[in-house]
């Protein structure tokens, strides 16, 4: 069970918020991996923010109202009194009702935390005529037109989360000796899937360089990054193993993670007509052929291993990504 974690980056939310209110709601537009319906950050974590941010206002509400009640009646900036005021936690129904009440139970402090933080309440109380609210809509959500509810019968200002993504696709099956279950990993427990070996650390400390480098070459730039951390580690003798990073795999693959499928004789080898003297080995990303169709297509590729009793010339920008290993044949003794 995962629980987004709320921090204290209040202020923007409370700035991205007023904007939308002022209008009547806001449509939020996201995508997440396949064979996933919605985000965790749709699921629970923009939930979460809407009730903090109502049971906030309820609160000003009362603190207000039992200062002067006659304040909340001859003030017109106050868009609604505390009284019908919606402090619930609306989730999806895909959310278990254990995992709801654990995040129940830490509403109030996260509610605090906003309260203290400094943010002004009072700007986004008289913004709001009424609750926020999440609706969930997906690509196979079913909506009839006539049968909408005008917006102004509505209690609440809608925050609508939309999710492009498509639920059909291949997703990791696992099992244990008693269990099985598709596991569909989320944004907070893959980071081994997209980081590439960039700890937090690194990554702040190479933060606008990496930004500016573009996506074309920032897995190369993320690469040098860690490898030279590596090194200045293993030099001062601290732990530095060697990052080992997950080839893509295309969705037509059987098994996602090519570490998984630990029966290497299923493995598939198949030739490319284009390429002739070239065999893909499944989709490992790795490809077998000859010396010289090697030194050909050097430019082509991330690296070469060289496994023949000559080396060959290559052409690749990276030296580090030649590396030429003979296999060394022992002749029988006559």
């Amino acid at each position: 069970m995962v629980i987004p974690i709320i921090g204290l980056s209040i202020l923007l939310v409370l700035t991205s918020t007023s904007p939308f209110s002022l209008k009547g709601g806001c449509i939020i537009v996201d995508s997440t991996r396949r064979g996933k319906r919605f985000p965790d950050s749709m699921s629970k974590t923009i939930p979460i923010w809407t009730c903090v941010l109502n049971r906030s206002i309820f609160n000003y509400l009362n603190t207000f109202s039992n200062a002067d009640a006659s304040l909340v009646k001859q003030d017109s900036n106050i868009g609604c009194n505390s009284h019908d005021w919606d402090c619930s936690l609306h989730l999806p129904l895909w959310v278990s009702e254990t995992e709801k009440a654990a995040i129940e139970d830490r509403l109030e402090g996260w509610t605090k935390d906003l309260e203290t933080s400094g943010a002004d309440i009072a700007i986004l109380a008289s913004c709001l005529k009424k609750p926020l609210r999440p609706l969930w809509i997906s690509q196979k959500t079913v909506i009839w037109i006539n049968e909408v509810p005008d917006y102004d019968s509505w209690d609440f200002t809608p925050i609508i989360l939309v999710s492009a993504s498509s639920t059909s696709g291949v997703t990791q099956h696992r099992t244990t000796s008693e269990f099985s279950w598709n596991y569909i990993p989320g944004a907070g427990d893959d980071e081994e899937s997209w980081a590439r070996g960039l700890s937090p650390n690194l990554f702040w400390n190479h933060a606008y360089d990496l930004i500016s480098t573009g996506p074309d070459v920032c897995n190369q730039k993320v690469a040098d990054i860690v490898e030279k951390d590596r090194v200045y580690r293993a030099r001062r003798g601290q732990d530095a193993p060697q990052i080992t990073v997950k080839p893509s795999i295309s969705e037509s693959s059987p098994c996602l993670d090519p570490l998984l499928c630990s029966d290497l004789s299923n493995i598939t080898i198949s030739s490319s007509d284009e390429e002739r003297g070239i065999f893909w080995l499944g989709s490992t990303n790795l490809a077998l052929g000859s010396s010289q169709i090697a030194a050909e297509c050097s430019s082509n590729v991330d690296c070469v291993l060289n496994c023949d009793q000559w080396p060959i010339s290559v052409h690749h920008q990276e030296a580090e990504a030649y590396l030429h290993l003979p296999i060394v044949v022992c002749m029988p003794k006559n």
